[in-house]
């Protein structure tokens, strides 16, 4: 492995932390708000708050992180439907946390929400770099 390869593959970790915490901020700003503004209930807003993530991360790391530029009919059914399927499954991962963590560990919502999320971080970049955006071939 050539040193330009390792130093792009972390400049892609590096990228995909910022774009991390960008959905992060969206996701936590949307379960904020609908938890204590409008009252919602955890589990859906944590459902509504975390599709605006899942949308703000699709566009990001699509364009930026993974650099995909691929025209509408090139792999992006493939792409979508393996975007969704990563998400399906952390998002499950994401929520079952938020469960133990509230009502078993006796968190509050908030500090849930965060544990959970820093702990699907890792299954979401490895799920998208070798299922979702993965170079062409």
């Amino acid at each position: 492995m050539s040193i330009r390869s390792v130093l792009t593959a972390k400049w892609q970790v590096i990228k995909f932390n910022i774009v991390g915490v960008l959905n992060t901020l969206v996701d936590i700003s949307v379960f904020s708000l609908l938890t204590h503004l409008f009252t919602l209930a955890v589990l859906p807003a944590n459902a509504i708050s975390y599709s605006c993530g899942l949308l703000n991360s699709y566009i990001w790391n699509k364009r930026w992180t993974f650099k995909q530029t691929n025209s509408i009919g090139q792999n992006v059914s493939r792409e979508i439907f393996s975007f969704l399927i990563v998400n399906i499954i952390t998002f499950g991962l994401n929520t079952g946390l938020i469960q133990l963590c509230t009502n078993f560990i006796g968190l509050s919502a908030w500090l849930s929400k965060i544990i959970a999320t820093i702990i699907t971080l890792a299954a979401n970049y490895i799920g998208y770099s070798r299922l979702v955006f993965r170079p062409s071939k």
